[in-house]
């Protein structure tokens, strides 16, 4: 692997990607691709996407080290999906994201991040310096402590434009889907909400939601649920 990133020489300021999908490259891989970017004060890499890497806790603190606010590295896309490092993964990930300078897309899909994991994000989307636009969280067991408390943190957040909580174990929880209304009525930025295959039903609850949705559809672009046992799908454009 070293010599396959090495093979254009160093300095060379024309690589703007890298992508590994179902690659065994582990925390090895990271801590090379890291040496990598250091030794050649790499500035032009805007994109890391690593799927099914098998990426443990060690490995993201190696990736953590990729947003040090004293270094020159500009990655602005981040893509970790179904590399199982938990909620340790998480916070080890976050020591340096609450200085990211440049980082826009965030994607932690089917990771192993659980309700307990959220309290990670705290700090970083609080921060006046966050300037993420895109979460995804999708396939992770947060059920619905886990995204409320993810939702209340967004509460004050002004980066944040689009949020993906498919498949997150939640509904059917009035107060879920109080919070939900009410954070697209104190939140404007964020304008696309996805939380499709969870478990809103047509039922009372659901309704509560789906009225206070349109009387504010005007502040958002899309919200996205998928009705439990259902074909039938609610969206609102801006």
């Amino acid at each position: 692997m070293k010599l396959f990133i090495y093979s254009k020489g160093l300095g060379y300021k024309h690589l703007q990607s890298l992508r590994f999908w179902d690659a065994n490259i582990n925390d090895e891989g990271m801590s090379i691709i890291h040496e990598y970017m250091s030794e050649t004060s790499n500035t032009s890499i805007a994109l890391l996407e690593c799927l099914n890497c098998m990426i443990t806790p060690i490995g993201c603190s190696i990736i953590t080290k990729l947003f040090d606010p004293t270094k020159l590295f500009s990655i602005k896309y981040l893509t970790l999906d179904y590399n199982h490092f938990g909620n340790e993964g998480l916070a080890n990930l976050m020591l340096n994201m609450k200085e990211a300078r440049y980082l826009k897309y965030l994607s932690l899909a089917n990771c192993m991040i659980d309700e307990n994991g959220v309290k990670c994000f705290t700090d970083y989307f609080n921060s006046s310096e966050c300037l993420l636009e895109i979460l995804n969280l999708q396939g992770n067991c947060l059920k619905n402590s886990g995204v409320s408390e993810l939702l209340t943190i967004l509460y004050y957040n002004s980066s944040i434009e689009e949020i993906n909580l498919n498949n997150t174990l939640c509904g059917n929880d009035p107060d879920l889907a109080l919070l939900i209304a009410r954070l697209m009525q104190a939140n404007t930025t964020l304008g696309c909400y996805y939380f499709n295959f969870n478990m809103f039903c047509n039922d009372g609850n659901f309704q509560i939601l789906i009225n206070i949705t349109f009387s504010l559809a005007f502040q958002f672009d899309i919200f996205f649920i998928k009705l439990k046992n259902s074909r039938k799908f609610c969206f609102v454009f801006k």
